[in-house]
């Protein structure tokens, strides 16, 4: 098993070194393979050095150390890291130790070689939704877009109507808020919100009909159409509304000719009780 003996140098009293020099004695006659960061030195020597006996090191020494300690970590031949007591309180320390475990490598405590386990950061959920997008998730299934076409060509093939990638992304933030209802504080479900969230923007950007804002500060809507003494907003007044977030008046006008047809075939329907015809507002 071959270990890399880690801990705090820098400020202490020779630089540590007797107590690196012991731990990894020790640790050979257990029957380790140690890298000792204090036997490189005494090979390469260390630049910057203002005080051996305070422990005291220009920050241009420091950083070349390290990145070599780090590489060195970084190799295979390295299984796992020794830290001597202390290491929390040193920077290069605790670097060294967020690398080994970022590798996967096993971290332990000298002399009692207990197992030191990751600390968990403080990730918000959308900076957890942000990771998952752009990393792991899109690492594994691709863009967004590229992804919901293939959920939407299945859906309307099992369904039978249309549908788009954008709408699978709405649909799963849907299937997350249902999903709420039964276990309102599960943190993976509001995650996934704010990640589809995400994803639907992403395949708007795609599209080229990126997700923009609106004016904060929208004018009211006139409304001169009265019913029954109370004012009331007109259909003119809708449409209006509608044309100053919307470019393309064709959805407002298939809708406007359905609805219209709709009333239409309402007049002309007869009053199963009364044989006279039903009134309408319209």
């Amino acid at each position: 098993m071959h270990v890399y003996l880690a801990g705090p140098m820098s400020g202490k009293e020779q630089f540590n070194y007797p107590a690196f020099r012991e731990a990894a004695s020790v640790l050979r006659d257990w029957g380790y393979e140690v890298t000792n960061p204090v036997e490189i030195d005494d090979v390469d020597g260390v630049n910057g050095v203002i005080s051996q006996s305070f422990g005291l090191i220009e920050k241009s020494g420091w950083a070349e150390c390290l990145g070599r300690d780090v590489a060195r970590i970084a190799t295979t031949s390295i299984d796992g890291v020794v830290v001597l007591p202390g290491w929390q309180q040193s920077k290069g320390a605790s670097l060294e130790v967020h690398v080994a475990q970022a590798l996967g490598k096993f971290v332990v405590e000298y002399p009692e070689m207990n197992s030191i386990t990751p600390q968990p950061t403080a990730e918000t959920i959308l900076g957890e939704a942000e990771r998952l997008v752009g990393g792991d998730r899109g690492d594994d299934y691709g863009h967004p877009y590229e992804d919901f076409s293939k959920t939407a060509g299945a859906w309307e093939a099992l369904f039978g109507w249309p549908c788009s990638p954008s709408q699978v992304a709405l649909a799963m933030i849907v299937v997350k808020l249902s999903r709420l209802q039964v276990t309102p504080q599960k943190r993976d479900s509001i995650v996934d919100i704010a990640g589809y969230a995400r994803t639907y923007e992403m395949v708007l950007e795609y599209e080229g009909n990126p997700a923009r804002k609106y004016s904060e500060k929208v004018p009211p809507i006139s409304t001169g159409h009265t019913h029954c003494g109370k004012n009331e907003v007109s259909l003119d007044d809708v449409k209006a509304a509608w044309d100053r977030v919307n470019n393309d008046p064709s959805p407002w006008n298939k809708l406007f000719a359905d609805v219209n047809d709709v009333a239409a075939d309402m007049r002309n329907e007869k009053s199963t009780s009364t044989g006279r015809k039903l009134r309408w507002p319209w």
